[in-house]
């Protein structure tokens, strides 16, 4: 009797979300999710986003975006702010809208849009792309006009073919300047992505004799590094008497999940 009850129940469930119109069941999808991040803020995990990803539940998102969610930080509306509106679209897709509001960095209220794209996979409806929710803290510019009008996963893919396709050769590894404890080198970045890039940073970390890090320091191309071109560049460094090795590593993005 008990399992009856039970399977009498689900059918239940399940004859309740068939006769809700598709709209209606992604728009409580999006308002689960936002529901979620809120429950599971860093503020709860002493500040950590890292656990903060960590605890939150992933079912109402694709595992790409599950992905990209756990390595990016979120815009996400505070509770209670935000009202949903759904348009279904003619490959049966559905987008979300979402206008809310959130706190900024200086305790100011801001005005927030994000848009979610949601696919039917399996019979269940799943965030499958999104606009305005992953923030990508660049350490460069993508000379792209578009690039604020793309959606999130069309921003990583162009990220992931910059970070692929975007190298640093090390011409000159170091070399006492006439100045005593400083040194000079050369670096090129080459980019053979489809985009033109700008402001491009290398950090660079030097090491004593020991393999102790004894400075760091960044070196920066300003000017554009065009499509399948590269930029030769000097760096220097003062203070560094005890530095005998260094590494050298492009920054693309800030660190965002700690």
């Amino acid at each position: 009797m008990k399992h009856l009850k039970t399977y009498i129940f689900a059918l239940l469930i399940i004859t309740l979300n068939s006769c809700q119109k598709p709209e209606d069941q992604a728009m409580k999808v999006v308002d689960d999710f936002i529901k979620e991040v809120n429950n599971n803020g860093a503020d709860k995990f002493n500040g950590s986003l890292k656990k903060s990803r960590e605890a939150l539940n992933y079912s109402f998102v694709t595992p790409e975006m599950e992905k990209h969610i756990r390595a990016n930080f979120m815009g996400i509306p505070e509770k209670e702010t935000y009202k949903l509106t759904a348009e279904k679209k003619a490959d049966n897709t559905i987008i979300v809208t979402s206008i809310g509001k959130t706190t900024g960095a200086m305790g100011e209220v801001v005005e927030m849009q994000n848009q979610f794209l949601l696919s039917e996979i399996n019979g269940q409806w799943k965030i499958s792309d999104s606009y305005g929710l992953l923030a990508f803290y660049l350490n460069f510019q993508i000379e792209d006009t578009q690039w604020e009008s793309y959606w999130d996963l069309k921003k990583v893919s162009i990220l992931t073919e910059i970070m692929d396709n975007v190298k640093l050769v090390v011409i000159n590894k170091g070399y006492r300047s006439y100045f005593g404890d400083a040194l000079k080198g050369n670096l090129k970045l080459i980019n053979n992505s489809n985009y033109d890039i700008k402001g491009m940073e290398v950090l660079i970390e030097h090491f004593d004799n020991n393999g102790v890090s004894v400075n760091t320091d960044n070196a920066s191309v300003y000017d554009v590094i065009r499509s399948k071109g590269y930029r030769e560049f000097d760096w220097y460094t003062s203070d560094c008497s005890k530095c005998a090795t260094q590494t050298f590593a492009i920054k693309f993005v800030e660190e965002t999940i700690k």
